[in-house]
């Protein structure tokens, strides 16, 4: 924790700390709703379906909208969660977006499928960590799944900015571009002889990423480059922020680009 602090004051890493809760509601709601309470009482931004998403929302786009913007899963490990198609996709989409798991299973039950995931940390419950009939786990293993998420945190931000990094500079190499990545993990590179700076973005970008990206390129680069862009994946990002991002593109000197879009702007 201390580590990801230092991490956050130096912009290393982002400050919103969000978790997202999967779970199947016919087994764990109890459980989901004390880790609710627990994590938002350690300062973590939770999201938990039955309690953030507003009735007039479209609910399973607005469900992984907010999943594109969490750093962890807490993943409810419940002996029929995968029987679900809801809470499948879930998990699918979590590996999809190299999101970091806290899976905690039940007592005699295990999953193989989070193995997938790029960064994974299981917890294996006993009977005896269950307090009033399974419905709430005991204080020691809430402090622990809590202890975990801060652990995996860092790791799965760096994880899915090197991933996005990594896509980056395969597609401009492969346009015969030359990119160059200096040890803030800023992209800089030539395109249509302008000097240009492409700042990576986990999760959604919002006018935070403008404001620090612009900051930081007046005071680290002296101005050097025409263009700034924040460089984001806009998967799970929903139609009505996407559009938001324009205008805000059309309104500041930064610019997004989504890594989805990348091999169509390095030929414009």
């Amino acid at each position: 924790k201390i580590a990801n602090n230092i991490l956050e004051a130096f912009s290393l890493l982002r400050k919103n700390r969000r978790v997202f809760i999967s779970y199947k509601r016919d087994e764990s709601t109890s459980v989901a709703i004390q880790l609710y309470e627990a994590l938002e009482r350690s300062g973590f931004d939770v999201f938990l379906d039955t309690h953030n998403i507003r009735p007039s929302e479209p609910f399973q786009d607005e469900l992984w909208h907010r999943m594109a913007d969490s750093d962890v899963v807490v993943l409810l490990n419940t002996s029929n969660f995968l029987g679900s198609m809801w809470t499948t996709q879930e998990l699918a989409t979590a590996n999809k977006l190299l999101l970091g798991m806290v899976v905690v299973s039940w007592p005699e039950h295990s999953i193989k499928n989070h193995k997938d995931a790029e960064i994974s940390f299981p917890i294996q419950l006993k009977a005896h960590d269950f307090n009033n009939e399974n419905e709430r786990l005991n204080n020691n293993i809430v402090d622990q799944i809590i202890k975990n998420v801060e652990s995996i945190r860092a790791r799965t931000l760096a994880a899915r900015r090197d991933n996005l990094i990594s896509n980056f500079m395969k597609m401009a190499k492969s346009k015969g571009c030359n990119p160059q990545l200096d040890s803030y993990k800023i992209i800089s590179m030539t395109k249509n002889d302008e000097e240009i700076v492409l700042v990576p973005a986990v999760g959604i970008p919002n006018s935070l990423n403008y404001e620090s990206s612009s900051i930081f390129i007046e005071e680290i680069r002296n101005k050097k480059y025409e263009h700034v862009y924040i460089l984001f994946d806009e998967t799970c990002i929903r139609d009505y922020w996407l559009k938001h991002l324009k205008w805000l593109d059309s309104s500041l000197a930064v610019e997004t680009l989504s890594i989805l879009r990348v091999q169509k702007w390095l030929t414009n």
